[in-house]
């Protein structure tokens, strides 16, 4: 059973969620999602890119890696999505080296106040530290489908990002259980052809050192936006 995971978007964890979210719109012109919204334990906003989402996201009490303090906002984990089911995705990776949880359903209130189940999460635990690491299944087509709706009006694409961390080969070998296309020399493509490359560091923590950008005019590394 092949998983091939797509990244379905990528977190990043920013302290000043308001004016992150207009500084990202004023530079990226990045088509809305949807705008931030308070969701109780955490607030967060959406951009689509033409081939992923970026969700700036705000909670309480972050972990914050050493490297990162006195950092206003950074990388905190990516969502993984796949044609598979999240129940089949849970039985492929059983008996892999990886520690995966149970699937836990994650629900809204409606108006009414009633929890409204909206998607299904299974985490990959200990794949990164301080990053979350997760497949992803939407119980209804709407998200999937403003996605698609506002990505032909997207302007840039993710080309690729590096991940410098002190565990390479481990963590190749993990990735590899998780279901990605491994190329060489820790590189790795999603199944939209989203490259990303590991790299040995001295952290004991994961920091992305670079994430391109690229629109008909430009590539951008957000990192340096930040």
């Amino acid at each position: 059973m092949e998983i091939k995971p797509t990244f379905d978007h990528f977190l990043i964890y920013s302290q000043n969620l308001e004016s992150d979210f207009k500084r990202f719109k004023d530079r990226f012109d990045f088509p809305i999602i949807y705008p931030i919204t308070n969701y109780g334990v955490f607030s967060s906003c959406m951009f689509a890119c033409k081939n992923s989402i970026l969700e700036l996201v705000n909670y309480e009490n972050p972990k914050i890696p050493e490297n990162y303090k006195g950092s206003t906002i950074w990388f905190s984990g990516f969502a993984l999505k796949s044609d598979l089911t999240i129940d089949k995705i849970l039985s492929g990776l059983t008996n892999s080296n990886l520690k995966i949880s149970d699937i836990i359903i994650q629900n809204v209130k409606d108006k009414d106040g009633n929890n409204i189940p909206i998607t299904k999460i299974l985490m990959i635990n200990e794949l990164f530290n301080f990053f979350q690491v997760f497949y992803i299944q939407y119980l209804n087509r709407f998200l999937e489908e403003k996605f698609i709706e506002t990505s032909k009006e997207a302007k840039w694409e993710i080309l690729s990002f590096e991940v410098n961390e002190n565990q390479s080969d481990t963590i190749s070998e993990k990735l590899k259980n998780a279901g990605f296309s491994f190329f060489k020399n820790d590189i790795f493509y999603d199944n939209n052809k989203i490259k990303f490359t590991l790299k040995k560091s001295n952290f004991d923590f994961p920091i992305v050192s670079s994430f391109l950008l690229k629109s008909n005019k430009e590539i951008v590394d957000l990192v340096k936006f930040f």
